[in-house]
């Protein structure tokens, strides 16, 4: 399985259902592509939701009709460019947390700590090459202190599945995506 299913199926199992909490910025959400999301998708994109079958205008019946198959493919357009599965090759723990990251925070913010992770992991690589995959930001399973110091509304959020998802989400980082489990086959 290559890291961005893997990573699509340990978000899935998170932002799966239908959500209309009033605490949710991002208005009602379903397999996690909130409404205000998908407005804004549609804004920027309309041929490729009209690619995967969804219409405008935006609307709550248009989340409410949203299907399974048509979140992964508006996950893996916005939330997993084209630098992440290159980070894949040779750094899968890195992609598989910055892809939960770009799912909680947006892609820009987790490029940012990507490219900060890289840079500062340079200088590691170069003392110890002997373990290029150690890299430190992944401690912190997925960001979770930033997710909380960026944006207030998904304290609430991570309180409800927080626990869990973070241990799941370390037994697949230290189990699952090894460079020898991620190599294409």
């Amino acid at each position: 399985m290559d890291v961005f299913e893997k990573a699509y199926e340990f978000a899935a199992r998170w932002e799966g259902g239908l959500d209309d909490d009033p605490d949710d910025p991002g208005g009602i959400t379903h397999y996690g592509v909130s409404i205000n999301a998908l407005k804004d998708l549609y804004r920027r994109n309309a041929s490729f939701l009209g690619s995967i079958g969804i219409l405008g205008p935006i609307t709550r019946q248009t989340i409410i009709d949203l299907t399974p198959e048509q979140a992964k493919k508006i996950f893996k357009r916005e939330y997993w460019p084209a630098g992440f599965e290159t980070l894949a090759e040779t750094h899968p723990r890195m992609a598989f947390a910055a892809f939960d990251t770009a799912l909680n925070m947006g892609e820009s913010y987790a490029r940012k700590l990507v490219q900060t992770a890289v840079s500062s992991n340079q200088e590691h690589t170069c003392q110890r090459q002997k373990h290029p995959q150690k890299l430190p930001f992944i401690r912190h399973p997925p960001f979770t202190i930033s997710i909380i110091q960026h944006n207030h509304s998904r304290i609430k959020i991570l309180q409800h599945c927080g626990r869990s998802r973070i241990a799941k989400f370390n037994t697949i980082i230290k189990t699952q995506l090894t460079p020898q489990h991620t190599k294409k086959r």
